[in-house]
């Protein structure tokens, strides 16, 4: 971890709750599990730039998994779900209002849950070239990128770290190729490909469905319907017909990373033969 005074709180809770039997304090066992996962992700998504710490310390564990999982600092989020819920077991009314029950059986979910989301963190840690800290591992020397307002190697979700291609520039059928160079997650919920701020098309979005996410470090092809008649209405609007001729094309994103809607856009040169009603991308 590279928050030292979130570590040690964590590190104290960490070995507190491996000492507390699950069947003789199932409770402890539950809210202790609870707190060590928010602290963990708290560090991590701290340090991915997802939140300063202040506002990363308003936020609840329910608010830190989806954003976790986005980014890659965890993979497998349905044991941190099954604890979740029950980090209402601090406030007494809660318990009493929402009828919870719990017993050893959650008790040791909740235990395993934290086993395996350190180790998964941990794992993000050393793919940032920082080990996580936690419970007796190793400890990096000095002071920490965090601690100075620095991130070493996480590359966020931006319009940037897009990047864009022209796979097929035919009147009947126009594609392109979307690459992520981010380390986290973008969802694509829909692109409108624009000429000097003249649509080509309406807005393409992903069929009923389907989800269009490229992964961190991804790609992903977008094919736009044959109606959609992209280079036809270049060649229109451009009112050049005969001799080919030089066009840049924006690509207007509409996404969404960790939940929050982000627009991005790109603009690639293409080169268009209007009697063929075809074109190509620059190199």
């Amino acid at each position: 971890m590279r928050i030292a005074t979130l570590r040690a709180v964590v590190e104290r809770d960490y070995e507190e709750l491996q000492r507390i039997d699950a069947a003789l304090a199932p409770k402890a066992a539950v809210v202790i599990s609870g707190a060590v996962l928010e602290g963990v992700l708290l560090d991590a998504l701290v340090s991915s730039g997802k939140w300063s710490f202040e506002a990363g310390c308003q936020q609840q564990l329910n608010d830190m998994i989806g954003p976790a999982k986005s980014k890659g600092i965890i993979t497998e989020d349905r044991l941190s779900d099954a604890v979740r819920k029950y980090r209402a077991l601090v406030h007494p009314g809660r318990e009493v209002r929402e009828a919870m029950t719990f017993d050893e059986a959650d008790a040791k979910l909740a235990q395993s849950a934290v086993d395996v989301i350190v180790r998964e963190v941990r794992g993000w840690y050393s793919r940032q070239e920082s080990p996580l800290r936690i419970a007796g591992a190793e400890r990096p020397a000095a002071t920490t990128p965090v601690e100075r307002g620095t991130v070493l190697t996480f590359l966020p979700a931006s319009q940037e770290a897009l990047n864009v291609r022209v796979t097929s520039g035919h009147s009947q059928h126009f594609s392109i190729l979307v690459g992520n160079d981010a380390d986290e997650e973008v969802v694509i919920a829909g692109v409108a490909p624009e000429w000097n701020s003249s649509a080509l098309a309406k807005i393409h979005r992903p069929p009923d469905g389907i989800r269009w996410a490229i992964p961190a470090k991804g790609s992903l092809q977008i094919t736009w319907p044959n109606s959609a008649n992209v280079v036809s209405n270049l060649v229109r609007l451009r009112e050049q017909g005969r001799g080919q001729f030089s066009a840049d094309i924006d690509f207007v994103f509409h996404c969404s990373v960790d939940d929050e809607r982000k627009q991005f856009r790109k603009r690639v040169k293409v080169q268009v033969d209007p009697p063929n009603l075809s074109l190509l991308q620059w190199q």
